[in-house]
């Protein structure tokens, strides 16, 4: 009796220790059609904007529920328990942030009425497919999924796309440099001058994992309230994160600027929890982050301390006290911004959204129908005060000196709009070389140069201006030309390391043989060249070593011939294991695959066409990185003329989907299938036609 007492309190009181979401509207599916296309694509219209989310919802999770279940998982602090230690981490890393205090605290202060429906249609969606389809739930208990739980998806994701993770594993080895996220992507911006078809151009080229929680989703949304928007968001989003509209589009490219700062705290002794804050001796707060993680067929539940300071999320390691201070979990409107980046009109009407600042990650490049072309380096930089500190490097913090509060204005980030030169890009270099020499935004008129913004070109870069010179024009074939390059430019730091080791054998005579082959490469990464297969395996463990970083195609590294030799050595004998031969074509190397489909594929992740590959079984590498969703836009006075996309597989992940990789042979000829926003076309030419129920 006792014990069935103390179950019925546990239970009575882990009720209402719960925070509950009463939904505040209602939506009906009759009032929403989905359009799939021929590829797929669904076409979704509602008649509120609200209802157009509660179709996306539905739509996405017809193709990829369990990505999006995962995506939730973290939201909620359950990953643990369905994918076990690796879902843990992230599960502890949510409650180190903090994330479910911050937003339940300000959801009803930051969440305007307007788009908290588009929140609830989103969520009624989703949980409306789940209910249906109970059998493909991963975890019972994640259901149903409520507004604050998109928020804290949106805040988590964030904070990893800032680079946490990898700045959380620097923390935990006591390196004092923290390394840069991974990240890249193209996007080209050209006016109608520049074009000898007379058409304003912006090309959308992220560059994704093709699989996963961040690899692209193809969709279009329609409402009687205005929204006509097509193009690609990711797995839980709740409108398109970088797309097209009858009168613009726009893209996103990685930035490398500092996101997050680390401080090392003064503790008053090796056992304190009291740390130095100026001349006080201020006391860590602690909890218990509560985990349950998945060990085979049990569930086992166990808590680690997190700890909190002045500064934020705060660890204690065998390397001393740490805390990190970052946007991601200090501002929580990223999707409502993202949402209405969406819903505008002009050019002025996207400029004030930006204004939102709200999204701590990503550049934007801009275009549209009145000839505008924009780009600037988006993004949450923290108003540092004490400029001349290293902001790279973890900095002492026992000071209000190093204390920051808010962001820096978005004037003040490096911008260009409609250069008389007449083109914009970005391809994750440096934002002060983004137009024509004469127009680009100077260094010394922003604030915190060195410490804020990249200052260095890349591989694609340079590239780029090998092919394109300021007064040029071009017609779109030579642009698509452009865009899908797979050479390396004749000159960068990381091509001097390239020349280095393919010149050892004159030191190291023992690798006689392979360099032979490997000076005739050309600098290409096209499938049928011998040479590349080298290339790209003699900079496996070199890049292993980086941590995968691309701050190796950035910046100078004077890398020693023992590395150079340890990258040499493993080509070698890569080759000489699976293959036989040091002489093997790169597409017999890197390959396209997906189900029962096999190709010969070509790039590298710092080349136009960026591809990167993990060892498959055979002994192949495997692409799963780099060309996800590619959306080309073309306007003139009158609006979008043309539109066309094309996606790496497919644009469903289940297996049995007759989308799960039928566009492979398409994106292999670098084609593009067209796409339309006329509701009209849509549904006459419509494969199936449904509503969400």
């Amino acid at each position: 009796m006792k014990k069935i007492l103390i179950l019925c309190i546990f239970c009575f009181s882990s009720l209402f220790s719960q925070k509950f979401y009463h939904f505040k509207n209602s939506f009906d599916p009759k009032n929403i059609q989905i359009y799939r296309d021929t590829w797929g694509v669904p076409h979704i219209y509602g008649k509120t904007d609200a209802e157009a989310a509660y179709g996306l919802a539905w739509a996405h999770a017809e193709d990829d529920f369990e990505t999006i279940q995962k995506t939730y998982l973290m939201a909620k602090h359950l990953l643990g328990r369905v994918t076990g230690k690796e879902g843990a981490k992230i599960d502890y890393v949510h409650q180190l942030l903090r994330l479910d205090e911050m937003v339940d605290k300000n959801f009803d202060k930051i969440v305007p009425p307007s788009f908290l429906k588009v929140l609830e249609g989103y969520c009624q969606g989703l949980n409306a497919y789940a209910k249906k389809y109970p059998h493909e739930l991963l975890l019972k208990k994640l259901f149903p999924i409520t507004p604050p739980d998109v928020l804290k998806g949106y805040a988590l994701s964030i904070a990893l796309m800032s680079g946490l993770d990898r700045n959380l594993k620097a923390v935990l080895n006591g390196k004092i440099l923290y390394p840069e996220p991974i990240g890249a992507s193209n996007t080209f911006a050209f006016s109608r001058k520049k074009i000898v078809e007379g058409l304003t151009t912006l090309i959308i080229n992220a560059h994704q994992p093709l699989e996963g929680q961040v690899a692209f989703y193809e969709a279009h949304m329609i409402s009687d309230e205005g929204m006509n928007i097509h193009g690609g968001t990711f797995p839980g989003a709740v409108s398109i994160l970088h797309g097209v509209t009858n009168n613009y589009a726009w893209a996103h490219t990685s930035n490398f600027f500092d996101k997050i700062d680390v401080y090392q705290l003064t503790m008053k002794n090796s056992n304190s929890d009291f740390y130095q804050f100026d001349n006080q001796w201020l006391k860590l707060e602690k909890r218990k982050a509560k985990l349950k993680v998945k060990l085979g067929f049990l569930t086992v539940p166990f808590s680690k301390k997190v700890y909190w300071s002045q500064y934020g999320a705060t660890l204690k390691t065998k390397h001393g006290v740490f805390s990190l201070r970052l946007a991601a979990n200090q501002e929580f409107r990223a999707a409502e911004q993202w949402y209405r980046m969406g819903r505008c009109q002009n050019f002025h009407q996207f400029y004030e959204t930006l204004k939102m600042q709200a999204i701590p990650v990503q550049n934007v490049t801009y275009a549209d129908k009145d000839d505008n072309i924009f780009f600037i380096a988006n993004g949450l930089i923290p108003r540092r005060m004490a400029e001349e500190i290293n902001w790279s490097c973890a900095i002492q913090g026992n000071t209000c000196k190093v204390y920051w509060e808010g962001f820096m204005d978005i004037t003040k980030h490096p911008q260009v709009l409609n250069p008389k030169c007449g083109y914009v890009f970005n391809v994750n270099h440096t934002p002060f070389e983004c137009t024509c020499k004469e127009e680009n935004p100077k260094p010394e008129d922003y604030p915190c140069k060195v410490a804020c913004f990249e200052m260095e070109d890349n591989n694609r870069s340079l590239r780029f201006r090998e092919l394109y010179k300021d007064h040029d024009t071009l017609s779109i074939a030579r642009l698509k030309a452009i865009k899908y390059d797979l050479f390396f430019p004749e000159q960068s730091n990381f091509m001097d390391l390239v020349r280095r080791m393919q010149n050892l054998n004159e030191k190291y005579p023992q690798y006689h043989d392979i360099c032979n082959v490997y000076k005739q490469w050309n600098r290409s990464m096209d499938t049928t060249n011998v040479p590349a297969s080298i290339f790209y395996l003699a900079f496996v463990p070199i890049f292993k070593e980086f941590e995968y970083s691309t701050v190796l195609f950035r910046k100078k590294f004077e890398l020693s011939d023992s590395t150079l030799l340890n990258g040499l050595k493993f080509a070698k004998e890569y080759l000489l294991k699976h293959f036989g031969t040091l002489e093997v074509k790169f597409g017999d190397l890197l390959r396209h695959r997906r189900g029962n489909k096999d190709y010969a594929i070509g790039g590298y992740p710092d080349v136009m066409a960026s591809m990167m590959g993990l060892p498959d079984k055979d002994g192949r590498f495997k692409a799963i990185r780099g060309e996800d969703l590619i959306i080309f836009a073309y306007f003139n006075e009158n609006g979008l003329q043309k539109l066309e996309s094309i996606k790496a597989y497919g644009n469903s992940s289940k297996k049995d989907s007759p989308h799960y990789n039928d566009q492979m042979e398409l994106y292999l000829k670098n084609g593009t299938k067209s796409m339309t926003l006329n509701l009209n076309e849509i549904q006459s030419n419509a494969v199936k036609v449904y509503n969400p129920n």
